[in-house]
């Protein structure tokens, strides 16, 4: 990220957190910057942090934390806990993440679209079947979401409920 993006950057999250009601009217300005980011922790199996930024990844929605999953014998499984370990193993290694920042979400997370060593972290996990593709919000990922399911890849190798379903009831 050059200094000029950094500024732009760092003046945009300023006026995040003083006008978060008004964010969204920043947010046009801000979209496709470039950030390198290196992970500290993984939240779950979309969402991650390098230090005390909270990124989201775009255009995907993977299992919560707590969510169970049925295998092929609908025997249950912590398939939150499997996207979140999957999402480790691509991006929580001692490396940069080449970012873009998509947008802000109401949680005040960036949300970005990222690579690990050239490919993209979002396309990986759709297609190893721990994530959908989040339609509300892209189309991005939806071929990837039908290879998964057809190949039978992760949560896709029994039943389970859409993460966005599963967190309204609970």
């Amino acid at each position: 990220m050059n200094l000029k993006t950094m500024r732009q950057f760092l003046a945009y999250l300023i006026c995040l957190y003083l006008f978060a009601g008004t964010a969204q009217l920043f947010a046009a300005e801000i979209s496709d910057i470039q950030l390198s980011v290196k992970a500290t922790k993984i939240t779950d199996g979309d969402s991650l942090r390098s230090g005390n930024i909270r990124l989201r990844l775009y255009g995907i929605d993977a299992p919560e934390i707590r969510q169970q999953c049925q295998d092929k014998s609908s025997q249950p499984y912590r398939c939150g806990s499997m996207a979140q370990q999957y999402l480790s193993s691509i991006a929580l290694q001692d490396r940069l993440l080449d970012c873009v920042l998509k947008d802000i979400d109401r949680y005040k997370r960036l949300i970005v679209q990222c690579r690990a060593d050239g490919k993209d972290i979002a396309t990986q996990m759709v297609r190893a079947g721990w994530a959908v593709a989040y339609r509300r919000y892209s189309s991005d990922y939806i071929d990837d979401e039908a290879y998964a399911k057809s190949s039978q890849q992760g949560i896709w190798q029994g039943s389970f409920t859409m993460p966005e379903a599963w967190r309204r009831k609970h």
